[in-house]
This record gives C-alpha cells, sequence and structure tokens, in this order.
C-alpha cells in the first residue's frame, strides 16, 4: 500500500512539473496556452494538497511562499471583484491584475508540492529535461522571432503576444533561466552553447525593441558569468570573449534598429527637459510621479484613480503624458499597485518575492536564483510585469523550473537527476 502510495505521489508531482515544463515551451508560439498549462499545474497542486494537507506542509520549506503568494493573489481577485463594474470602460486593466491573481494562487500551489521535505524518487531525469526543455524554448523564441521579423517584415516582433514590449519580456526570463542551466551543466562545450544561446536570446530580444529588455539581458548574462566566476573560484577568459564577440555580432547585425530606438530615447530626454511628457520616456516618469500623487492607502477603483489623475493634470498640465494610460497601468510595478491595491498590495508583492529570496539562500543556497529576481525587479521599475497573463506567466513558470533544477541536483527528494 505505501509502494502503491509512493508511485501515485511521484506521478501527481511528475505531471505538475511537466505541465510546467510545456507552459515554458508554448510561451512563444501561443502564450495564452502556456497560461493554460501553468494553470492546470496550479489546479492539480490544489487537489493533491487537499488530499495531503497536513503531509505537504509539514517541514516545508516553501510555506512562506505559499503563503505570500496566495495573499497576492486572493487580495488580486478581491480588488478585481470589489471595484469592477458591468460596462467599464476599463474592463482590460481590471483583468491585469486579477490575470496575475490566478497565476499567483497557482503558483503558490505548485511550489507547496513540488517542494515539499518528502523522500520521492522517479525514473525520468527532469534535471536534463528541464535543461534540454529551456534550450528547445531558446530556438522556439528565435525562428519564431526571426520569422516575423524576416520574413513577415514585422519592424516591432510581438510573437504570439498582443504587443511587442511584451514579447520581450516573454524573452527575456527564459533566456536567463537557459543561461543559468547551460552553466550548471555538466556540457562538454557549454561555453560555446552559452554564447550561441546569448547571441540567439539577444537577436530575439532586440527585434522586439523592447529597451529595457535590450539593456537587461546582456548586463545579467555576463553578471552570471562573473557570479560564476567567483562562485567556482577560476575565471572563464574563452567565455568572456566569445560573449563580447557575440554582443559585438549582435549589436553589428541589428544596429539600425539599435540606432533609432538609441535616437528615440534620446528626443525623449529632450522633450522631457522642456516639459513635454508625451513621449515614451516622458509619459512614463509622468505617470510615476501621478501615480505617487493619486494613490489610496487602502486602495482604489480605476475609475477613481483616473478621476484623480484628471485633476492633477488639470492643476499641472505638464502630467499631460500620463493620460493616455490610464486605462491600462502606469508602467512601474510597485506604483501602479500603489495607486490601485493599496499599501496591502505593496507589501504582499515585496513580501512574495522575498520570500522566493529566502527559499534561494537558505534552502536551496543557490544564488543563481538571484540573477532571475533582481532581473525582474530592475524590468519592474520601468514597466509593469506582474499584468495580464503572458509576462507573469513567463516569470513564475521560469522560477518554478530553476528552483526545480537545483532540486533534482541537490537531494533527489522530488527528481532523480
Amino acid at each position: 500500500m505505501s509502494f502503491c502510495w509512493n508511485e501515485i505521489n511521484s506521478g501527481i508531482k511528475s505531471l505538475i512539473l511537466i505541465l510546467c515544463i510545456f507552459s515554458l515551451m508554448t510561451l512563444s508560439l501561443w502564450d495564452d496556452v502556456a497560461t493554460k498549462f501553468l494553470h492546470a499545474a496550479g489546479i492539480i497542486s490544489a487537489l493533491y494538497f487537499l488530499m495531503t494537507p497536513k503531509k505537504t506542509i509539514t517541514n516545508n520549506p516553501t510555506l512562506l511562499i505559499f503563503i505570500s503568494l496566495c495573499l497576492l493573489g486572493i487580495i488580486n481577485i478581491i480588488w478585481y471583484s470589489h471595484y469592477k463594474v458591468s460596462g467599464s470602460v476599463y474592463t482590460n486593466a481590471y483583468r491585469g491584475p486579477m490575470e496575475t491573481g490566478k497565476i499567483a494562487l497557482c503558483s503558490a500551489f505548485i511550489f507547496l508540492v513540488l517542494f515539499a521535505k518528502n523522500e520521492l524518487r522517479t525514473k525520468i531525469k527532469f534535471g536534463k529535461l528541464i535543461l534540454f526543455a529551456s534550450l528547445a524554448t531558446q530556438l522556439l523564441f528565435f525562428a519564431h522571432a526571426m520569422w516575423q521579423h524576416f520574413y513577415l517584415n514585422v519592424d516591432r516582433v510581438a510573437l504570439s503576444a498582443s504587443h511587442a514590449t511584451t514579447a520581450g519580456y516573454i524573452i527575456l526570463f527564459p533566456s536567463l533561466l537557459a543561461s543559468i542551466l547551460i552553466l550548471k551543466s555538466d556540457f562538454r562545450h557549454k561555453t560555446t552553447l552559452y554564447t550561441i544561446n546569448f547571441m540567439l536570446s539577444l537577436c530575439a530580444v532586440i527585434v522586439t525593441e523592447t529597451r529595457a529588455a535590450i539593456l537587461v539581458f546582456p548586463f545579467f548574462a555576463l553578471l552570471l558569468i562573473v557570479m560564476d566566476s567567483y562562485i567556482n573560484k577560476r575565471i572563464n577568459y574563452k567565455l568572456y570573449c566569445f560573449i563580447a564577440i557575440a554582443l559585438l555580432a549582435g549589436v553589428f547585425s541589428f544596429k539600425d534598429t539599435l540606432l533609432m530606438r538609441m535616437n528615440d530615447l534620446n528626443n525623449d530626454l529632450v522633450n522631457y527637459s522642456h516639459d513635454n511628457t508625451r513621449t515614451s520616456v516622458g509619459a512614463r516618469v509622468a505617470m510615476y510621479e501621478v501615480g505617487l500623487k493619486t494613490y489610496s492607502p487602502i486602495g482604489q477603483s480605476l475609475e477613481k484613480r483616473a478621476e484623480k489623475i484628471h485633476e492633477l493634470e488639470e492643476k499641472e498640465p505638464r502630467l499631460s503624458g500620463a493620460l493616455p494610460y490610464i486605462d491600462s497601468h502606469l508602467h512601474n510595478d510597485l506604483i501602479d499597485t500603489l495607486s490601485t491595491r493599496g499599501i496591502p498590495g505593496v507589501v504582499l508583492t515585496i513580501l512574495a518575492f522575498s520570500a522566493i529570496l529566502i527559499y534561494a539562500l537558505r534552502t536551496a543556497k543557490e544564488p543563481y536564483i538571484l540573477i532571475l529576481l533582481f532581473s525582474l525587479l530592475v524590468v519592474g521599475l520601468s514597466d509593469v510585469i506582474l499584468f495580464s497573463k503572458p509576462v507573469p506567466t513567463a516569470v513564475f513558470v521560469t522560477i518554478i523550473l530553476l528552483c526545480a533544477y537545483f532540486k533534482a541536483q541537490s537531494d533527489q527528494c522530488l527528481l532523480d537527476k
């Protein structure tokens, strides 16, 4: 009987992880399907928890992650249910936090079930499966992006997303995941593989013309090499040279696109210096300011926020650049959360990712996870990441799979490498 239960237990957790892998691999072609895979993994995890609550919670190192993500998801859904009214002109903006809330809840149960402290073995080598799935995902991103850019003549590639900016972030986090897994692998030619992945990912990100992703990816890919050199107490000069060459090659290959985005940035800064915020950069600064000036400590509806912003703009016309965006979000995770879900929303957001940070350092003892968390923090300062479905799916599934990979490496409680 015990043997039978162990087999069922192993099978359920294997299924959950396979669904997460499918979620990662479908991000490029069908981001909506990727979210459905993550939802399915979350639902199965929740049902498993209901069947074995005591066994799942006892000595579980991800209990704080579970609680914080649950609270984050619940507050988003409560906010949506309380303020959303039928026929609202801000329907899509209301749905963004609600969808993120559902993803946070699913991720909470996945963390709780996958990383429970109980002895478990499976014949499936999930460590290698996650690695190869990650590499395959990078090939899909590159092929899809190049096909849209060169064959369909799309200037700003959006993949399967509704916006090119979204596509840039969808590519960013799995690309960093693949970079980490390559460095942690035992591949004989991982220096070459890391360089190829860097080159392909950089090209895919560049054709989305998402400035934050274009800057963040190479920075953290280089930071990852520095971290790896420090941890292993050896400097891979060959890898540094290869990455420098790949970076120059990528920049040269898409120099026209990069120069155009740099000129746009320069023009935006010049316009902002003349109090013109009706540009990409100027509008962001204006949104940050109106978000901080119009927030409600306990939260408010989007209609109320819009009313306050209009009143503020009448007093300070220079903030008019924020007006076109009040029906969506304010391009900064914490400020947008503060302006809608109030201080509780901000606190729970910080708590959720702090819990993952604590798990990375204390339990997994893998500082590589910090690369994903810090990249999320940096990007979240210039845009809203935890909004709608595609990007939150990419964020949570990459963090889950990275932690699962390290779990497979460390103790085989869940996985058998």
